[in-house]
């Protein structure tokens, strides 16, 4: 992103803005630089100002950055959780609307690359594609979630197979789960998407509950833990959109 940004600072505007911290060491999915960076979600202004200037500082990034407030307004427009690149054109329309990362990131900054640079040789902006949709075509909770999953469950030593459906009905997010080898059918209850931190609720036909909270990794995987309502039972989740 660094060298992107020295290379067409002159034909470009660029702006980093920092939003909530994707693996705190507080966070139910913490990553080893953030315990031993101390790095903790954030419950103050001035404690997301301060991780912000470790990012610049250990990454040597000059690029001018702005600090999403807590209340995560630009995160939740721009469905940006954990990061996500965007190239706006001078009328407001968006050339470049990436995947999230972290799958998206380094395909987005190669198409950004060939934009600007077709902008640089031609002096005029790309035109957009016959094709080009409204930037909502894929962040509503409904859309993001819809369709069938495929999941590896692991519960200590044991690994299942199973499908998740996921459907809208009546204005809510529902659908049922197979666990491969049983023809039996557990409902989902329901399903909800608050940034990417997906939470779930599902019965069993022997009318057992579970409860699961993951994240979604861009619109093709989510990962997680379902956990029995006694919290006797706790089973991970990797689930993949089926193509």
């Amino acid at each position: 992103m660094e060298r992107l940004y020295q290379e067409y600072k002159d034909i470009a505007d660029f702006r980093l803005v920092y939003i909530k911290e994707a693996h705190a060491a507080d966070s139910s999915w913490p990553v080893p630089y953030a315990k031993d960076m101390g790095i903790t979600n954030h419950t103050n202004m001035a404690e997301r100002c301060e991780v912000a200037q470790k990012l610049l500082s250990d990454k040597k990034l000059t690029i001018p950055t702005i600090v999403d407030g807590l209340d995560d307004r630009v995160n939740k427009a721009y469905h940006a959780w954990p990061d996500r690149i965007f190239l706006v054109r001078k009328d407001g329309r968006l050339a470049v609307a990436a995947e999230r990362g972290p799958f998206g990131f380094a395909p987005a900054l190669q198409e950004v690359a060939q934009w600007l640079e077709q902008y640089r040789a031609g002096g005029e902006e790309p035109p957009l594609p016959e094709t080009a949709v409204p930037i909502d075509y894929g962040l509503t909770p409904e859309r993001e979630l819809r369709g069938d999953w495929n999941m590896v469950l692991t519960a200590g030593d044991e690994e299942m197979r199973g499908v998740l459906h996921i459907e809208r009905s009546y204005g809510t997010l529902s659908g049922h789960a197979t666990i491969e080898g049983d023809d039996d059918e557990a409902t989902l209850d329901e399903a909800h998407l608050d940034l990417d931190v997906l939470t779930m609720k599902v019965t069993a036909p022997d009318g057992s509950v579970y409860r699961f909270k993951g994240y979604l990794h861009g619109p093709d995987m989510f990962s997680g833990v379902w956990t029995s309502e006694d919290g006797s039972e706790r089973i991970e989740c990797v689930a993949r959109r089926r193509k």
